[in-house]
């Protein structure tokens, strides 16, 4: 089946890559929409690619931006894809077979890799680091113990993504996608701008997976398609803090265990920085 690939991007460095290795993939979209706000146009009016349509957006925000390209798409698998991320030569392919499989009512991801170093991007961690993390997950996030966390998202809005190096080559069912790479059918698109706030869009993979989980739309990872991407670290600031209430208010999770969660982690924040100067004087 065609494939629509729609890329909601501000312009920068990464995105000619991405573009070239969509195009050299066992599997080329028939149309890649790059969708970017016009005060940044300019930065990509000279892309030379054949499957390659602009679409010039009035205002920023990654949500809005999407919802335009899924609104615009003409075929009948669509994959959203951040510009930051890159598929393995085969990837594409793999989601695609399986979503053929898997059919309507089903939206799939890649496994994350980081692109420097190859190891998985959602690591759970191991010995007493992985240890800590269960204990701090089970008592404070109210997740699941140890492995068995991957692909869950919690009620507070915390998720935990898939570990490539700890499951099978076959599709591993999730509650929730992150939002670099997702392939669905058309038809089981959600189109609307949905993200309620201004700014960047913090959580919106959480909020975009609770609303098509609320269609009926099942998730998966498929463990044998690889992206690549450079690790971030976690921003914690008055934005996270609001999206991440937002998306616990969705999904009915406990006011006091999200203020406990906060708690802890501006605590851990302080004391790493208070470490970092100690260890420097």
């Amino acid at each position: 089946m065609d494939i629509s690939v729609i890329i909601a991007t501000l312009g920068g460095e990464q995105l000619t890559r991405a573009i070239v290795q969509l195009n050299n993939g066992k599997v080329v979209p028939k149309e890649i929409l790059v969708c970017i706000p016009k005060e940044e146009a300019s930065l990509v009016d000279k892309l030379a690619f054949d499957n390659v349509r602009l679409i010039v957006v009035d205002g920023r925000g990654q949500v809005k931006q999407r919802s335009i390209g899924f609104h615009l798409a003409k075929y009948p698998v669509v994959m959203q894809m951040d510009d930051d991320i890159f598929l393995s030569e085969d990837a594409l392919e793999i989601l695609l077979h399986n979503l053929m499989i898997l059919g309507k009512g089903n939206a799939l991801a890649p496994a994350y890799r980081n692109v420097s170093t190859g190891r998985p991007i959602h690591d759970l961690g191991d010995g007493w680091s992985g240890l800590l993390k269960s204990i701090f997950a089970f008592l404070v996030i109210g997740a699941p113990w140890g492995l068995s966390r991957m692909g869950r998202a919690t009620k507070i809005g915390v998720c935990y993504g898939v570990n490539v190096d700890c499951c099978a080559n076959e599709p591993f069912k999730t509650d929730w996608l992150p939002g670099g790479c997702v392939l669905c059918l058309k038809e089981d698109l959600i189109l609307e701008n949905f993200y309620p706030f201004n700014g960047k869009a913090y959580s919106e993979d959480v909020i975009h997976s609770s609303l098509r989980h609320k269609r009926e739309v099942s998730h998966w990872v498929i463990p044998s398609a690889i992206c690549t991407i450079e690790s971030t670290n976690f921003e914690f600031n008055s934005n996270t803090r609001e999206a991440q209430k937002y998306v616990a208010r969705l999904m009915n999770g406990s006011s006091l265990r999200i203020e406990i969660y906060f708690l802890i982690i501006r605590l851990t924040s302080y004391l790493r920085i208070r470490l970092k100067k100690w260890l420097n004087n």
